[in-house]
């Protein structure tokens, strides 16, 4: 019985250690928009598009869809398998609008974030378009 309650002991004490380790992440990415910082911008203008998306531990994928509300055209752009903690995203897109149409429209920028445990977040802003 003496060799068995060292087993028992070894067991349980190892049983310890692995559960410690193994940290169950449960925090949402985080998204942050550095551009566009107007709120309004000309049709036809260039709308730079800046972000910041950050992790705890490790992103996996990221989504963005930017949505013309006037004709629903969509502008999409993904990142998957990333595998870093932090992702910019420095990019632009046209402000298109058939000012036959509409004189005015806004775009909806729509971002998605998961990590590699499965959590998602997700934020969007809107900026507004107009002929000058």
């Amino acid at each position: 019985t003496m060799i068995l309650q060292k087993i028992t002991k070894i067991l349980l004490a190892s049983t310890l250690l692995f559960s410690s380790c193994s940290k169950k992440d449960n925090q949402a990415p985080e998204i942050s928009f550095v551009e566009p910082a107007m709120s309004m911008y000309a049709i036809g203008a260039t709308v730079p598009l800046q972000l910041h998306i950050e992790d705890d531990e490790e992103l996996h994928g990221v989504d963005i869809h930017i949505t013309n509300e006037v004709n629903s055209e969509m502008i999409m752009m993904s990142w998957d398998h990333i595998h870093e903690g932090h992702l910019m995203v420095d990019t632009s897109f046209v402000a298109h609008l058939d000012t036959s149409v509409k004189l005015m429209t806004n775009y909806l920028i729509h971002v998605e974030a998961e990590d590699a445990s499965g959590n998602k977040a997700d934020v969007s802003m809107s900026v507004h378009i107009m002929g000058m």
